[in-house]
């Protein structure tokens, strides 16, 4: 990367434009700076394109035009194996295979080629999202949606992006569950130093220190 990273902003989007399959434009010309060191909330209604924006920025959409810049280097000249393994994206309800909850923990880390954990860090981890008890010898598909949700916060976590992006962690969450995932959160940029941008149409985070982003039609805005 650059020299200048650092001091790049984290993520931004240059006159980037979008259209769905149908025709239909979500985004035009639309600029945008993610600045470093902060948790990130993007807000807006169902179908504003909160998901498009992190998904645009993960690389798994295309812009029609325009470039999403990492860190000062635009995606075309980054290989997208390198750029997926430092910006993690974790969709809104996890795709969870027959397995136990630790292969699926470790599943991204033995992609990577990196050292697995301990049961007992496993654990430890777990205890940061769950209030329950958790085996680690459990299908995970035997979870409830929102375990299920919280083990894919917890999958991208372990395998130590620089950035972090979650698309509505918490919407199948109550108050207790949320309020948990919301200091993990805060704990992850404050003690770990993590990016992250959390898409969410529920009021979360809200006297939290973090900055909000608002979709308002084609144009975001930040609120503070």
């Amino acid at each position: 990367m650059n020299g200048d990273a650092q001091s790049c902003p984290l993520i931004e989007l240059r006159d980037v434009s979008y259209m769905y399959p149908d025709g239909r434009v979500i985004f035009e010309s639309l600029n945008v700076q993610f600045p470093t060191h902060h948790l990130v909330k993007l807000q807006g209604p169902s179908g504003s394109g909160k998901s498009t924006i992190l998904r645009l920025i993960a690389r798994l959409l295309a812009p029609v035009s325009g470039e999403i810049v990492y860190r000062g280097v635009a995606s075309c000249e980054m290989d997208p194996l390198k750029w997926r393994k430092e910006i993690r994206y974790v969709q809104q309800t996890p795709v969870i295979p027959d397995s136990t909850i630790r292969s699926f923990l470790v599943f991204g880390l033995r992609i990577m080629r990196k050292e697995t954990p301990a049961d007992n860090v496993l654990y430890m981890h777990i205890r940061h999202l769950f209030e329950e008890e958790i085996s680690l010898d459990e299908y995970a598909r035997n979870l409830s949606i929102g375990q299920q949700q919280r083990l894919g916060l917890l999958r991208a976590a372990i395998t130590d992006p620089d950035v972090l992006l979650f698309d509505e962690p918490t919407s199948a969450l109550d108050g207790d569950a949320e309020r948990r995932v919301e200091q993990w959160m805060l704990g992850l940029r404050d003690n770990e130093g993590k990016n992250i941008i959390v898409a969410t149409h529920r009021d979360l985070l809200k006297d939290s220190d973090c900055l909000s982003y608002r979709i308002d039609g084609t144009t975001i805005r930040c609120d503070r």
